[in-house]
């Protein structure tokens, strides 16, 4: 009884660090070329978030870019009107790392006005987080309306 316990313990334990280990390779193939809202496969959770900025899309792109950098974020994927990345993240004080997804998208909606649209999808499997996309698309946000606001 208590090696079927301990077996039973041990399976548990191998699937919880398969779903929460290793980091994503790449963010190829998660996000259409559309913005908003998406079907990602295997995502448990995602948020939406947009901003509208009175500035033309190139200054919007570089500001996207450097958003992402100041809180340690990066790209794989660097199209003209969409980058994306993968990220393991955890809000400051969580002992939790989730693997997220997160695509940016950069739409001229004026001469010099442009619509940033921010998509997180939560990929693991197990334990907490399911509400970080929301999170990590808040911190983006902020960090780009921060860059921009140096402009």
């Amino acid at each position: 009884m208590c090696d079927r316990i301990v077996k039973s313990l041990l399976c548990f334990s191998i699937l919880l660090v398969m779903g929460c280990a290793g980091p994503l390779v790449s963010s190829v193939g998660y996000y259409g070329p559309t913005p908003g809202p998406q079907k990602v496969k295997g995502s448990y959770d995602q948020a939406v978030k947009t901003i509208d900025a009175d500035y033309d899309a190139e200054d919007v792109k570089k500001a996207v870019i450097q958003g992402a950098g100041i809180i340690g974020l990066t790209f794989d994927v660097v199209n003209d009107n969409m980058l994306s990345g993968t990220t393991r993240w955890a809000p400051p004080g969580s002992e939790y790392i989730a693997n997220l997804v997160y695509a940016v998208y950069i739409s001229k909606i004026g001469k010099r006005e442009t619509r940033i649209t921010i998509v997180v999808d939560h990929l693991s499997f197990a334990g907490g987080g399911a509400h970080w996309p929301i999170l990590l698309a808040q911190r983006l946000v902020a960090s780009i309306n921060s860059v921009l606001a140096t402009y």
